[in-house]
């Protein structure tokens, strides 16, 4: 049942960030993004490996899980509550039609 729900929640991840990814960025340079965002996969995985194995280090297995989780949930809190969809939430004209508009910039 767990892992059936956590698949449920994780199966919202990857559209949202193809979404919101388009949004910010024109398709000249969506690839490019894309490309770059997808390393964070393995940067987490890097960083979560090193933050547990440091708490296993000091024989404190439980912090292994426990120091990841509260990052994980820490960063989905900053995300939601700072996360803007679209370039004209913030103000910024929309890169999205043409694929030249993304390299015109602002202005």
């Amino acid at each position: 049942f767990v892992q059936v729900c956590a698949g449920l929640f994780q199966s919202t991840g990857w559209p949202s960030v193809v979404s919101i990814m388009g949004n910010w960025f024109g398709k000249s340079k969506r690839g490019l993004i894309m490309g770059v965002w997808n390393a964070h996969t393995s940067v987490g995985n890097i960083l979560g490996s090193l933050i547990a194995s440091r708490m296993l280090r000091y024989g404190d297995w439980g912090a292994a899980f426990t120091v990841n989780g509260l990052l994980t949930i820490a960063v989905g809190l900053l995300v939601h509550g700072w996360l803007v969809v679209s370039p004209e939430d913030a103000g910024y004209q929309s890169p999205a039609g043409t694929a030249g508009d993304a390299s015109k910039g602002e202005g």
